[in-house]
């Protein structure tokens, strides 16, 4: 199966489509979040638009997705959205099953460890636009996310991807997030950042238990490819302060260049298609058990 894979395009609300010849060929299309800037179910419906009827998309949401309305709104328009295009898969703690191919998707936020302080780490974060901007309620209160919300949203995400990655030893796994899960994704400039623990955590000890084929994430400036034991580990973000996607794909090293061949060895798997249907509640819930929790910003 070949994969291409992008994530954090970052398009202008004026960009409704992608650009058709710069569409490699592709069996499925792995998005890694933050596709518009205008929200998630505008990234959702442009890549509906542009991809599903050549190939299947596997999304997982990015931070920016979240941004704007609150995240019980965004996350009921992102299922909206996404529910129009059959070949469209929303996946944040949910998995499908594809050509006999595993594709485990979870946005995983951080644990804000990745430099071992993490009160120093909590602090920081609550001064990142990330935070400020994203809400957990709507009018009239509009109540901040907090570094406690994203540490637990991590530690659920965690848990769910290892509990996936034990049920389907076996076959041909493809982990999907939007924040890394090593320090070895961090740019260099980034080593003494005291924002980079909203960005990554240090899952290396999961991965070389579970050895997932792959590892597909986003949330980084600049392309990554590394393995860790046998799994590889692969970003292709496009960033900000690049030309529009539509004008420049193809013409430079952007998202359109990476295809990658993921092998599949053929398996039923342990999850039927009610299973990895039923997960969807899991995305539509978590936001108003953040809300009930009262975790102050």
């Amino acid at each position: 199966m070949k994969a291409w894979i992008l994530s954090d395009l970052h398009l202008e609300p004026s960009v409704e489509t992608l650009d058709e010849s710069a569409i490699p060929e592709a069996d499925v299309c792995i998005c890694a979040g933050n596709v518009s800037s205008a929200g998630m179910a505008a990234g959702l419906r442009l890549l509906g638009r542009s991809l599903c009827a050549r190939m299947p998309v596997v999304f997982v949401p990015g931070t920016h997705d979240y941004k704007g309305r609150s995240i019980p709104e965004v996350k009921a328009d992102a299922l909206a959205e996404a529910s129009r295009f059959p070949d469209l898969h929303l996946l944040d703690e949910r998995t499908l099953i594809l050509r006999g191919i595993a594709f485990v998707g979870a946005t995983l936020w951080s644990d804000l460890c990745l430099f071992g302080d993490r009160r120093e780490a909590i602090e920081q974060a609550r001064r990142s636009r990330d935070y400020i901007e994203i809400k957990t309620s709507g009018k009239p209160d509009r109540k901040r996310f907090s570094p406690q919300q994203a540490i637990r949203l991590h530690e659920r995400a965690r848990g769910f991807i290892e509990d996936q990655l034990s049920r389907l030893e076996g076959m041909t796994t493809v982990v999907v997030t939007h924040h890394a899960p090593s320090l070895r994704s961090m740019p260099e400039r980034y080593m003494n950042d005291p924002l980079a623990p909203t960005l990554a955590s240090s899952l290396e000890g999961l991965i070389m238990e579970r050895q997932p084929d792959l590892w597909v994430h986003g949330g980084v400036s600049g392309e990554r490819s590394y393995s860790i034991g046998c799994t590889t580990v692969v970003a292709n973000p496009r960033g900000f302060g690049r030309l529009p996607y539509g004008h420049s794909i193809g013409k430079s090293s952007l998202a359109s260049e990476l295809v990658i061949d993921v092998g599949g060895r053929f398996s039923s798997g342990p999850l039927s298609c009610s299973e990895n249907e039923s997960r969807l509640d899991v995305f539509a819930t978590d936001a108003r058990s953040l809300v009930r929790e009262g975790v102050p910003a």
